[in-house]
């Protein structure tokens, strides 16, 4: 999982504890590399890696959504989806 803080976008967490309350869905994550433990992170702080996410795109349109979601040029989507039409003759 990826964590929002100071600004940035970092990688390489694991859930470790999720909790329902009345603000939402908090979360207990543990950073995979230093072991540092983080918790009552809200549910829109937390974003699966994006090969994650691309590996639930099966269309063009799929890609131009995640695009969307994520904050990038419309262009990604079109490049990405290029890519995966040459692997498929190659």
């Amino acid at each position: 999982m990826q964590v929002y803080f100071k600004n940035k976008w970092h990688g390489k967490f694991k859930i470790i504890n999720k909790k329902d309350t009345l603000e939402g869905i908090v979360y207990s994550v543990k950073n995979k590399q230093s072991g540092n433990i983080f918790t009552g992170i809200p549910e829109e702080r937390m974003r699966p890696p994006l090969n994650m996410e691309l590996r639930d795109c099966d269309t063009y349109e799929d890609l131009q959504a995640l695009a969307a979601k994520r904050g990038y040029k419309m262009g990604w989507a079109y490049y990405q989806w290029q890519q995966r039409q040459n692997k498929r003759f190659y």
